[in-house]
């Protein structure tokens, strides 16, 4: 067993990384899969709250979207300070509770944050529990010292409740509806030391002699008065269910006033599944993008039940998990492809709870959710992504959840009649006059398919596997022979012009024609349609090399990070660098994938080629640094490329180790000439699952 000390860790991962332009990430406090994200909000902060670019912080809220790509959260803001009280963040100036800093005070690692307020002033930090938030501030010598609260910031309120418990306690809620139609925070906060004044603040009045208040734009603040250096703490435990069970959250997590200890936990929660990967040979700039990028990969889905196994669920109700935990932020049309693969790997035991949290979910919603946040199907994007995920568990041999309760719920989800599915089990296709984003709706609708199809296999439904298999070359309706590319065609069958394959339009989810090459499933049906393999690989030549013929950062909204027409800034398209591996010439990989990790990740705050996505965008740099990737999740294998280091180590959970070796230099090889897997040679491309988890070596030989 090997760990990280606390010295080099801090060279090894820089929360910071993503924090700049579109990578959407925080820099604050989080334990592994914790309930709590306590990170400083910015005035133009990202979807994570914070941008590298702003030198105001306008407070510390405690929940947060890491890569999220849209803005939600941001619960229970708090700020420090020493000046006028105010209730409203104005603009850093002296009108307002926000506070410019100086960068160079800032300073941020897993599980722990600092920053120095210039407004004071006062040094702030963080760190966390699970479920609770753990504030140190230390004050100049002061009779205004003074601590906000506010419950305005973040999504709108729908309804606020605060109420001093006594002259050290405030408990209350937040309700809101933003993304999240239906958010429910309660909380309970608790101080080092008896604050000597406190008011509350109702639609920017003060609710004087008053030790409660209901509303939707409520603030909090209590004052001290300190000497010089003194250190206030501040614990904020937060529910999902109720102020009970804020406060045993409190109980059982956070007894102590030691600062020290609670960093100190999660400095160690951190170091061992950071400690459970080794890279030998590689650069320190390597290091600190891959180890990074580990870290963003432990940070979601996030915990969604109280230290007593009570948590809100889809359906309303208050339940209590038994026999799982449960758990909350599925950005599913995301990860299902890199992310939750990776943890099959990494971190099966959590998988497994991640998979029972959405079959559990999917039964109190009535289907599988879509895209879920705090109970809540946001509904956004395409497809039916969890059927990937519960398809790639049961193919890789994860039968600890109910395997059929996951199959009914995956046939029930593909067979409803919204979003363009009607005509897509009519016709084969979803019509560009049923539904927007129709080719690429018919492209996800048919890769789910394949994936219950697989499902049914496994379990003895052969009939049930014969419908989806069938339904699952629905992709071949939409493919135009005379352009090679995917089109939008109206239920008369006639093809939507014009077409222009470099361009976004309606017809396409958040890329253009050359980004859905989407058949995962059937890419030697892809490769024939496309007339061959010759025509294929100058089809991938156009892609990865050739540029767009024009850009134009309005519509191009959500493609980044180009590597010719590829955008590795977003999702639909992050398995094309693998194709080759289906064509006899797979080392045309090698050079693609060494320039993507080269020229669009980095080890600055720019360093995410566009939203870090829950973890995706950094699963899929972990997994191309390794040599391998799941081309297709379901599948039960992974694809081969190069290793791009000399050696890595993984510490499977099962005890086993798994060495990934390259004979050669990474920066030069251009071919794989062998792969041994344990002294085998490897006929193809590919690696199943179940000899990765044997453990043992994964040999790359070069020419």
């Amino acid at each position: 067993m090997f760990f990280f000390g606390a010295g080099c860790r801090r060279e090894q991962v820089d929360p910071f990384i993503g924090t700049a332009r579109f990578g959407n990430t925080f820099p604050g406090a989080v334990v592994p899969f914790g309930f709590v994200q306590l990170s400083p909000d910015t005035p133009h902060g990202s979807f994570g709250g914070y941008s590298w670019d702003d030198r105001v912080i306008v407070g510390f809220s405690h929940t947060h979207m890491t890569g999220g790509g849209a803005g939600e959260l941001r619960d229970v803001l708090v700020m420090p300070g020493t000046d006028h009280i105010h209730i409203r963040p104005g603009e850093g100036g002296e009108r307002g509770y926000a506070s410019p800093f100086d960068k160079r005070s800032e300073y941020a690692e897993p599980g722990y944050y600092r920053v120095t307020l210039d407004k004071g002033p006062v040094t702030a930090e963080l760190t966390v529990t699970p479920h609770v938030g753990i504030h140190r501030y230390t004050f100049p010598a002061t009779d205004e010292a003074n601590i906000l609260i506010d419950l305005r910031h973040g999504a709108p309120v729908t309804e606020a409740y605060l109420r001093f418990v006594n002259d050290r306690e405030i408990e209350g809620y937040r309700f809101s509806r933003g993304w999240v139609k239906d958010s429910r925070i309660w909380f309970v906060i608790r101080f080092s030391k008896p604050f000597e004044h406190a008011v509350i603040a109702r639609s920017g009045r003060y609710v004087n002699g008053r030790p409660r208040a209901q509303g939707r734009d409520l603030q909090a603040v209590v004052t001290f008065s300190t000497h010089e250096h003194e250190k206030i703490l501040m614990k904020v435990a937060l529910s999902g269910v109720s102020l009970h069970g804020a406060r045993e959250n409190l109980r059982q997590e956070a007894a102590s006033w030691d600062f020290g200890e609670y960093r100190e936990k999660a400095r160690r929660a951190w170091e061992e599944p950071l400690g459970r990967v080794r890279l030998h040979g590689a650069t320190r700039k390597q290091k600190r993008i891959f180890y990074t990028a580990l870290y963003h990969t432990l940070i979601a889905p996030y915990l969604y039940m109280d230290v007593t196994h009570r948590y809100r669920g889809m359906d309303g109700k208050i339940h209590k998990a038994c026999g799982f935990d449960n758990y909350t932020y599925f950005s599913l049309w995301d990860t299902f492809r890199a992310l939750h693969p990776w943890f099959s790997i990494f971190l099966p035991s959590k998988n497994t709870q991640f998979v029972r949290s959405l079959v559990k979910k999917g039964e109190e919603y009535g289907t599988l959710p879509k895209w879920e946040l705090y109970a809540n199907d946001t509904r956004c994007m395409i497809g039916y992504p969890a059927v990937a995920v519960l398809a790639d568990a049961m193919a890789k041999g994860d039968t600890s959840f109910d395997l059929e309760k996951a199959y009914e719920l995956s046939v029930k989800t593909a067979m409803q009649d919204g979003e363009g599915l009607a005509a897509y089990k009519e016709l084969g296709y979803v019509p560009a006059d049923a539904a927007d984003q129709s080719v690429s709706r018919t492209l996800e609708y048919a890769y789910g398919d394949w994936c219950i199809a697989r499902m049914a296999g496994m379990l003895g439904k052969e009939k049930d596997s014969l419908y989806f298999i069938r339904r699952s070359g629905n992709w071949r309706n939409l493919f135009d022979t005379t352009t090679g590319f995917f089109r939008g065609r109206y239920r008369d069958g006639r093809w939507v012009e014009p077409f222009d394959p470099d361009l976004e339009s309606r017809e396409y989810t958040e890329g253009t024609p050359w980004h859905w090459l989407f058949v995962p499933h059937d890419l030697p049906g892809l490769i024939r349609a496309e007339g061959g393999e010759e025509p294929f690989l100058a089809l991938m030549d156009s892609l990865f090399v050739s540029k767009v013929r024009w850009f134009d950062a309005e519509t191009y909204r959500y493609i980044y990070g180009f590597v010719g027409k590829y955008a590795q800034g977003n999702e639909p398209d992050h398995h094309m660098p693998w194709a080759f591996a289906f064509t006899a010439r797979p080392e045309r990989s090698i050079p693609v994938i060494r320039r993507i990790l080269q020229f669009r990740y980095d080890d600055t705050p720019d360093g995410l080629p566009g939203n870090e996505d829950a973890g995706q965008m950094s699963a899929w740099y972990i997994f191309a640094t390794l040599g391998l990737y799941p081309l297709c999740p379901g599948s039960g294998e992974y694809a081969l490329s190069l290793p791009m280091v000399p050696k890595a180590e993984i510490r499977l959970e099962n005890g086993k180790t798994l060495t990934i070796r390259l004979e050669g230099d990474p920066g030069k090889a251009g071919k794989v000439r062998e792969v041994r897997f344990n002294g085998r040679r490897l006929p193809r491309p590919f690696i199943s699952h179940r000899e990765l988890m044997e453990g043992g070596e994964l040999l790359f030989l070069t020419e």
